[in-house]
């Protein structure tokens, strides 16, 4: 048989050796989503290992789009050929500079607040001697808290749709996607109820001062609070999702993951968020019981576990599958653009997007 219109032989330097290595190929063909008959194909023009697949000129893939193969298919045959490489080296991010900025600069503002209040309650004349008047717990509490939870809802809202779309669009050729939200789901809910269940625990057994009417305690309470809130969301939110995505198969669930492409990011931001709240709680705890030197080392360690937790998802969110070819790449960004923008819009809006990403 011929590769081409000319009726040249295909190029093929390396032959299978066994039946065992022609098993195993066809086994990883078959697992990327190629069919009986392309595989046939390709073992019918000599196409038998992963050099091979590396080795078809553009007239080759033109003789097997008319004799099969889809142009979806070249893009797992070459994406499985590049894996299998076994030459293939690791890549170490590069440390970087703006990456460390930003993560060290938020890390120290989100400790701040309470290692101000702390300080306040030792030093300054809201401390444990001093019960604030219904007018000072509108002002120093009521007024910044709502502020504060209108800011974090703000933030959910507009960054959830950034860490579902980072996951999908690096996404090997052949993953179940299906799968692969279920198992973050049910991973993201796990560790959100955990953390709920301390949340919960410091809420109902023990304030920092016994007289909750001063500063300190009603800021404690404040951030637990913040903190309780996205995390139960998370829990039902990943709940609800998993309900719903159980009966359907893979390319109905990708279009289903696609129209809601914002609630599948919600659950790990939620996470972020409620750990965000749950360690100037603990810091302002400190304060309370143990005074101001254990409470500055704690706003130390805060600071430097926000800044690593940052640090982590810049890097995370930065990183590209190089092992996807460059049409796949330039494609899915191009969705992720289209998709960020439709953040907003309501989901009957979105479902062109999804039906888009299904076809992709």
């Amino acid at each position: 048989p011929s590769c081409s219109r000319s009726g040249q032989k295909m190029t093929s330097n390396v032959n299978l050796e066994d039946e065992e290595e022609r098993v195993s190929f066809e086994a990883k063909l078959k697992k990327v989503g190629i069919t009986a008959a392309v595989i046939a194909k390709l073992q019918q023009e000599k196409v038998t290992t992963p050099d091979n697949l590396l080795e078809l000129t553009d007239a080759d893939w033109a003789y097997l789009y008319q004799h099969g193969v889809a142009v979806g298919d070249k893009e797992r045959l070459r994406t499985l050929a590049l894996v299998s490489k076994k030459d293939k080296p690791f890549q170490v991010a590069p440390a970087s500079l703006a990456f460390n900025v930003i993560a060290y600069g938020l890390g120290i503002i989100l400790a701040l607040p309470p290692l101000a209040i702390g300080l306040i309650n030792d030093f300054g004349s809201y401390g444990p001697d001093r019960e604030l008047t219904t007018n000072e717990k509108g002002l120093l509490v009521v007024l910044p808290g709502f502020i504060y939870n209108i800011f974090i809802l703000i933030l959910i809202e507009s960054a959830r749709t950034k860490f579902a779309v980072d996951v999908l669009e690096q996404r090997s050729v052949g993953v179940s996607v299906r799968e692969a939200q279920r198992t973050n789901l049910t991973n993201i809910a796990v560790v959100a109820a955990l953390l709920l269940t301390v949340v919960v625990a410091m809420v109902q057994v023990d304030t920092p001062l016994d007289d909750t009417d001063r500063l300190l305690p009603q800021w404690y309470m404040l951030f637990l609070v913040t903190s309780i809130v996205p995390l139960f969301g998370g829990v039902m939110l990943s709940s609800l999702l998993l309900l719903y995505i159980e009966p359907l198969d893979e390319s109905s669930a990708l279009e289903y993951i696609g129209t809601f492409m914002d609630y599948f990011g919600e659950p790990t931001l939620a996470v972020i968020v409620g750990i965000f709240n749950f360690m100037p709680a603990l810091t302002l705890w400190i304060f309370g019981v143990y005074g101001w030197p254990s409470g500055v080392l704690m706003s130390l360690c805060t600071a430097l576990l926000l800044r690593k937790v940052l640090l982590t998802q810049l890097y995370l969110g930065s990183w590209e599958n190089m092992d996807l070819g460059e049409d796949i790449r330039r494609q899915r960004k191009m969705e992720t653009r289209d998709i960020l923008k439709s953040a907003f819009s309501a989901p009957v809006a979105r479902s062109g997007l999804a039906q888009q990403q299904r076809a992709s």
